[in-house]
């Protein structure tokens, strides 16, 4: 790539130095390092070599956030990936079996890049689902370690229509949704209501 290695980039470490026979080196940058060896006999010959040792980085996400929160059937922000090399940084990503809850359908499944916006993931129930993705970052000479990119989806309620028939007079039943009897009912679901205007005009009371 051009760069050019300088002092600063190696280190020479346990006590050992260039003329040691076995120098001990430590690398301090991703460079390639074109280190040569020289040799002198004892009969006044000498020979040399090289070799290239190239030091590649490896890959890192960096994003801050892993994870977003919707209701059922919202649509995902997406994730865009960030890492520690970002232009030379590909990645590819599948979702975890074992670590999404088997209420959320509706979600792609592997991709590569960035994890798009997703406007059809919904859950089935009750229950709060869970869907996490593992990405993978990679180079052309390295792969990296995997991350966790994780959506949460709250079930919407879906109260189904109620009906009761009374003599005028009497009282009727209150209305308490159960759920799944009663379609989708969230644990804490509250409600609001108001007489529909389809309504008769002969009940009041």
């Amino acid at each position: 790539d051009g760069d050019v290695v300088t002092s600063s980039d190696y280190t020479f470490v346990g006590g050992t130095s260039s003329s040691s026979e076995f120098p001990q080196i430590e690398f301090n940058s991703f460079l390639d390092y074109n280190i040569q060896i020289a040799v002198d006999g004892d009969c006044e010959d000498s020979g040399s070599d090289s070799f290239i040792l190239r030091i590649n980085e490896i890959p890192v996400i960096t994003n801050n956030t892993t994870s977003e929160t919707i209701c059922s059937g919202s649509p995902t922000d997406g994730f865009v990936f960030t890492s520690s090399i970002q232009d030379e940084t590909s990645y590819s990503w599948q979702w975890v079996t074992e670590q999404t809850t088997a209420n959320v359908s509706g979600f792609l499944e592997t991709g590569t890049g960035n994890i798009p916006s997703q406007n059809s993931i919904t859950t089935s129930d009750s229950s709060v689902g869970t869907l996490t993705y593992s990405v993978t970052p990679s180079t052309s000479f390295c792969i990296g370690e995997p991350e966790s990119f994780t959506i949460t989806i709250n079930p919407v309620p879906e109260i189904q229509s109620f009906s009761e028939t009374v003599c005028e007079g009497d009282s009727f039943t209150s209305i308490s949704p159960v759920d799944v009897t009663n379609g989708i009912v969230p644990s804490g679901t509250t409600y609001t209501w108001v007489i529909a205007k389809n309504s008769s005009p002969d009940v009041i009371g």
